[in-house]
């Protein structure tokens, strides 16, 4: 094992070695031209309103989408979803639509 104070002076002469050779005053730099126009065109559009993220929208249309098409399996697998007279025969609705006229009672047409 290296002894704790060996390893203190270590650092130590390794920081003053780094600080030694870095410059006295930091070099000026200059940007080009075209990065000054990014850097504007990117704070112009920090400044605009956010736009919803259309992540959440297409999110939301696959949610709808699939919703659609399970009912649609649903509808076209389950025999009594098919009874319920969704798919045009009326067979499910059959006897249960009263019709009343002025004066007579209501009857169930069958």
């Amino acid at each position: 094992m290296i002894p704790e104070e060996s390893l203190r002076q270590a650092a130590q002469r390794a920081q003053e070695a780094l600080l030694d050779s870095l410059p006295e005053t930091p070099a000026a730099h200059t940007f080009s031209p075209a990065y000054r126009r990014k850097l504007a065109r990117l704070a112009r559009r920090m400044d605009r309103k956010p736009r919803p993220p259309h992540g959440i929208l297409h999110r939301v249309a696959g949610i709808l989408l699939a919703a659609v098409c399970l009912g649609g399996v649903v509808l076209g697998t389950n025999a009594q979803a098919r009874g319920a007279g969704l798919d045009g025969s009326g067979s499910g609705w059959k006897g249960t639509c009263g019709i009343a006229t002025k004066g007579t009672p209501s009857r169930t047409v069958s």
